[in-house]
C-alpha cells in the first residue's frame, strides 16, 4: 500500500469535486468500491451548502453515523442540515440528507444531488434512483454519483479502485457442487469451514431466505459440532438481536443469515461463504456488497470470499469481473505493492 500517494490522490479528487461543481458539466461519475470512505465528498457538499446551495446527499447509511455529516461537524460549525427519519419539511434547510426509499416523499428542489450508491445495498433499480433525482433537481443543477458503477453513461467517470486503508477488493472463489447444500457441506467448503475457525476467524454464511438459514443452521449445528459448537443464526428483519450478539462476542463462531444489509456484520478476522450464490436472490450487485464487507477495517490478512453454486452464472461472472477490473486499476496506479496482500 502506497498510503502517501493515496492521501495525496484524495486531496486531489476532493478539490477536483469543488472545481468541477463550479462549472458547466451537470453530471459526474465517481466510480470506487463498496463500502469506501465517503470522506472526498464532504467538502463539496460542505462549500457548496455553506454558500447557500440547496444540496440533496442520498446514502443508505445509519441516520446517526453518517461519515459526511459527521466530517462536516468535526472541521466546521456548519448546522443547517436536516437527517429526514419521518419529517419531510426540509424547505428551510441547505442540506437535506435522505435515503432513497424517503426520495418519493420530499418536494424540494436541490441545485446540488450527491448519490452515494456504495454505503449499502438499494434495492431499487439506477433507473428508479435517477428518476427520482431528476424530479428533485432543479433547473441546471448537478448530480454526482458515487457508486461501484458508471451511471449516467457518456459522461465524466472519476475511478477510485482502492479502499481507503489501501487494501484491495477480495476475488471471490468459486466452488461448484451439485450437493443440496440444505442437507450436506462438500468436502472442499467443510475443509475451508475447519480451517477458518482454526486461525480464529468468524464465518459469516450468507443464503438467500429465511427458510435456508433454519435448514443450513439446522445442518452445521447437528454435523459440524466437532469444528466448532459456536454456531448462530440470524435472519432479515429479526428484532431479537440475542443470537447476532453471541456471535459478535465469540472467536472462531459461524454465523448464518439472510440478512446482507445489516451494517453489525462488518467485522473485522471474517470470512465469507455465499451458500446458493447462483440463486436468483442475489444478483451481481449484492455479491459485490456481500464481498466488500472481507477487509474493510484490515491492512493485512485480509480474509476470503466464496461462492458456493451449482454453476457460474452471469451474475456470478459478472460480480467477479468487477471485482478484478477494480484490483486491475489499482495495480495500474500502483497504490498497493506485493507484499501487503500475503
Amino acid at each position: 500500500m502506497n498510503s502517501l500517494l493515496i492521501s495525496k490522490e484524495k486531496k486531489k479528487l476532493s478539490d477536483e469535486l469543488i472545481r468541477w461543481s463550479k462549472g458547466r458539466e451537470r453530471l459526474l461519475n465517481i466510480t470506487t468500491i463498496p463500502y469506501n470512505s465517503s470522506e472526498i465528498l464532504y467538502k463539496v457538499i460542505l462549500e457548496n451548502c455553506s454558500n447557500g446551495i440547496k444540496t440533496l446527499y442520498i446514502t443508505e447509511e445509519e441516520e446517526d453515523n453518517v461519515e459526511v455529516i459527521n466530517l462536516i461537524k468535526k472541521n466546521s460549525t456548519f448546522r443547517d442540515y436536516i437527517n429526514i427519519k419521518e419529517d419531510y419539511n426540509t424547505q428551510q434547510y441547505e442540506l437535506v440528507v435522505a435515503k432513497c426509499d424517503d426520495l418519493d416523499h420530499i418536494q424540494d428542489k436541490f441545485e446540488i444531488i450527491v448519490y452515494n450508491g456504495i454505503s449499502n445495498v438499494v434495492n431499487l433499480s439506477y433507473e428508479e434512483i435517477i428518476r427520482s433525482m431528476g424530479r428533485l433537481l432543479s433547473f441546471g443543477g448537478k448530480i454526482i454519483s458515487y457508486n461501484f458503477e458508471c451511471i449516467f453513461s457518456g459522461n465524466k467517470e472519476i475511478i477510485i479502485p482502492i479502499r481507503d486503508n489501501g487494501c484491495p477488493l477480495v476475488e471471490p472463489m468459486l466452488i461448484k457442487t451439485k450437493i443440496d447444500l440444505n442437507k450436506d457441506l462438500p468436502y472442499v467448503a467443510y475443509e475451508h469451514l475447519k480451517w477458518s475457525l482454526e486461525n480464529k476467524k468468524k464465518v459469516i454464511i450468507y443464503v438467500p431466505d429465511k427458510e435456508r438459514v433454519n435448514k443450513v443452521y439446522s445442518y452445521l449445528e447437528k454435523y459440524c459440532r466437532n469444528i466448532s459448537k459456536e454456531v448462530y443464526y440470524f435472519t432479515e428483519y429479526n428484532k431479537d438481536k440475542d443470537e447476532l450478539k453471541k456471535f459478535l462476542n465469540r472467536k472462531s463462531s459461524i454465523i448464518v443469515t439472510n440478512d446482507y444489509c445489516h451494517n453489525r456484520l462488518d467485522i473485522e478476522n471474517a470470512n465469507i461463504m455465499v451458500f446458493f450464490a447462483d440463486n436468483n436472490c442475489f444478483n451481481y450487485k449484492k455479491l459485490i456488497y456481500i464481498s466488500g464487507k472481507v477487509g474493510r477495517k484490515e491492512k493485512n490478512n485480509l480474509g476470503e470470499v466464496i461462492f458456493l453454486a451449482k454453476e457460474e452464472n452471469l451474475e456470478i461472472e459478472k460480480s467477479k469481473n468487477i471485482i478484478r477490473n477494480f484490483n486491475k486499476e489499482a495495480w495500474e496506479k500502483k497504490f498497493f505493492v506485493a507484499q501487503n496482500l500475503f
